[in-house]
């Protein structure tokens, strides 16, 4: 199992608001309302990524888009 596909599962492994679970090309990590991009937090040491991980929400990109949506963003 690689990183890529370990950090579903390292975030419980379903989306944070509707609880859906996908594999990982559909989830987005937000943190501080804004995306992470994963290949900043594959690159980072362990201590910067668990640190980085417990700080993001983990959304589907259909829940980023409602959120979107409802604050009038979209």
């Amino acid at each position: 199992l690689s990183l890529h596909d370990a950090l579903p599962i390292l975030k419980g492994g379903s989306c944070a608001d509707c609880g859906n679970v996908f594999p990982m090309p559909v989830f987005v990590f937000i943190s501080n309302g804004k995306p992470v991009p994963i290949g900043m937090i594959k690159s980072m040491s362990w201590d910067r990524f668990r640190k980085k991980l417990e700080e993001c929400e983990m959304l589907c990109r259909n829940c980023v888009a409602m959120r979107k949506w409802e604050s009038g963003d979209a």
